[in-house]
């Protein structure tokens, strides 16, 4: 009860303070590729990590970290290696090996002087932190929320044929040298992944993130290993899923059974929602992550 009325305290008091400033720099990631974050809130205060899906870029998270999270929390985003204001090496070398995207996260992490923080991993993000989570102690986090993702523990539920095709014109148009054939897949992309219509100005900006992602970058991704069910044993820090009933890359019934064999995890399933539910439902996610932070954050206080 007294966990509940703080973090109902936490998000009231931040809707009152309206938007948070946000500061924005480069570090160097693997390699000296560097890396653009961007970080709120009071940095002696315990952090959140939000990783972006593939295709699009940390200002998904905007909203979040403007919000009320950033009272009380110091939340940290970042552009991964070839996405938005990141570094956008054409190597495919740069972007297959999953040391790589670990020590994406470890610098991101150490510039920002983050200690044991949580993770919210969105989509490919999952995969990221699953990354992370082969090449680094799991006690250096505290917990994690997989957002649309299973971090690649279970494979995707296979598409049915016309989701198939409509994938595979939508990808070929990704990579054409038009930019206008690039648009329109961008903005079928960015609608698909939302059970009801964004606002005009979120849309937009979703769009311009994923079409900062070049085709070279693209083709150079294809192929990288992204099963991680060889990481289950390590995932024993605390972790909950969320996950929309219309999602098309994560299950209800998948992520259930991953909840089942992990020693402490918990499912939240949001009913008329889609790939993308920090957004489409912003105000129960953040509850959410609020809630969560309070008990993996600061439950030892």
């Amino acid at each position: 009860m007294i966990r509940a009325g703080l973090v109902a305290g936490v998000l009231c008091f931040g809707a009152l303070q309206g938007a948070h400033a946000l500061e924005y720099r480069t570090i160097d990631g693997a390699g000296g590729l560097p890396l653009q974050i961007v970080e709120a809130g009071p940095k002696d205060a315990p952090g959140i990590l939000l990783i972006h899906g593939a295709t699009l870029a940390s200002s998904s998270w905007r909203q979040q970290l403007e919000s009320s999270l950033a009272e009380r929390w110091h939340l940290v985003a970042f552009d991964l290696r070839g996405h938005g204001n990141s570094g956008k090496s054409w190597q495919r070398a740069d972007y297959q090996d999953s040391r790589i995207w670990a020590d994406d996260v470890a610098a991101v992490i150490a510039a920002a002087g983050l200690e044991r923080p949580m993770i919210v991993a969105w989509s490919y993000g999952g995969h990221v932190t699953m990354d992370f989570l082969r090449h680094y102690p799991p006690e250096q986090l505290a917990g994690v929320v997989f957002a649309g993702s299973t971090g690649g523990m279970l494979p995707f539920p296979p598409p049915d044929p016309e989701t198939q095709k409509e994938f595979a014109r939508l990808a070929g148009l990704a990579m054409s040298p038009d930019a206008g054939d690039r648009l329109e897949a961008s903005r079928a992309f960015v609608n698909g992944m939302v059970a009801a219509p964004l606002e005009p100005a979120i849309a937009d900006r979703e769009v311009a993130a994923v079409l900062a992602v070049t085709p070279d970058v693209r083709k150079a991704m294809v192929g990288r290993a992204l099963d991680n069910s060889d990481l289950l044993g390590r995932l024993t820090v605390p972790v909950l899923f969320i996950v929309g009933d219309q999602d098309r890359t994560a299950s209800p019934a998948g992520v259930s059974s991953l909840v089942s064999q992990l020693p402490d995890a918990r499912m939240s399933l949001y009913e008329d929602t889609g790939h993308m539910p920090f957004i489409e439902r912003r105000e129960r996610f953040d509850r959410e992550i609020a809630a969560f932070a309070v008990d993996v954050l600061e439950g030892d206080q």
